[in-house]
Parts: C-alpha cells; structure tokens; sequence
C-alpha cells in the first residue's frame, strides 16, 4: 500500500451532523486509540462520501445506520481480516501486516463491506 492511499468519507456525530475525515489506510495515528475509534474507520459506520452523495441525491437525506453494532465490532486487520484482542495488538500486527487490501472490498473504486447470508457484516 502506498502512503497516498486515503479514504474521504463521513460518519454522524451524536448530533446527527455529518462529519467528513481523510483517513490514511496506513492507520498509523496516535488519535486511533480504542476499540470504537478503529471500528468508526473499519466497520460501514464510515460512510464513503460517493455514496453518501448519492443518497442525498435519491433520498433528500442520510438514513442513519445503527452505530451501536458497527461500534461494538471486533477488531479486525482492514487487510487481511485478523482478529485482534486489543489495539495495542493491532497496532502491532498493522505495521508488519503485507496483505494486499482486498479487492472484494472494493467496488468501482469504493469501499464495501462484505454481508453474511443473514445481512450482518463480516
């Protein structure tokens, strides 16, 4: 992965305001600093702005998605998919980590995230 690769896309606040942030897909920051804030990144909590674009489009507005479950998700490597227990741990495993990012989750040049047969995210 190159350093240039970056991801814009936004998330609602407790506020219901939409928040846009430029996330590098080193995750290499001191700001990542528990479970839920890994998961804002890593989980369909982050929205691409593409798509939140259009929905607005379709919609005239953003239907919020339940952040309860996305937060509460284990921590999973956005490359390769490991479990880890901790951040600390995938801190860890991120910087040695050579999984390519996969292509499955990646759609005409956006991020999805892939479903169980039931919906819920893998």
């Amino acid at each position: 992965m190159s350093s240039l690769d970056v991801t814009a896309a936004l998330y609602a606040s407790r506020e219901d305001d939409l928040v846009t942030d430029i996330q590098s897909q080193d995750f290499d920051s001191k700001h990542l600093k528990n479970k839920k804030h890994w998961n804002v990144f890593n989980t369909p909590f982050f929205w691409d702005s593409v798509d939140v674009i259009q929905e607005i489009s379709e919609y005239g507005k953003v239907v919020s998605k339940s952040e309860d479950n996305f937060l509460s998700m284990e921590l999973r490597c956005h490359t390769c998919q490991s479990a880890h227990p901790n951040i600390p741990r995938i801190r860890s495993h991120i910087s040695s980590c050579r999984a390519m990012f996969p292509a499955a989750l990646l759609q005409n040049g956006r991020l999805v995230f892939l479903t169980s047969e039931d919906g819920t995210v893998k």
